[in-house]
């Protein structure tokens, strides 16, 4: 996912640098790439997060009824 939305801000600068010459988007570029990066990483952590606790929690109820049934 970072990999994505770093090509879509280089793809996004790359307009803006082409349609206003007079804008210095290089200067900027870099700190906007930084924090999309970021945020991007911040949001994945999160979905990970939500995904890995549902799947422990089936494992656990998986755990608990093999073992009753013993």
């Amino acid at each position: 996912p970072v990999l994505c939305i770093i090509f879509l801000e280089t793809v996004a600068s790359a307009l803006i640098m082409k349609t206003m010459p007079q804008v210095n988007i290089m200067s900027i570029g870099f700190g906007v790439k930084v924090l999309a990066g970021l945020l991007t990483l911040t949001v994945a952590i999160f979905a990970i997060e939500h995904a890995a606790t549902e799947e422990i929690s089936a494992v656990c109820r998986r755990i608990l009824d093999w073992s009753s049934s013993l």
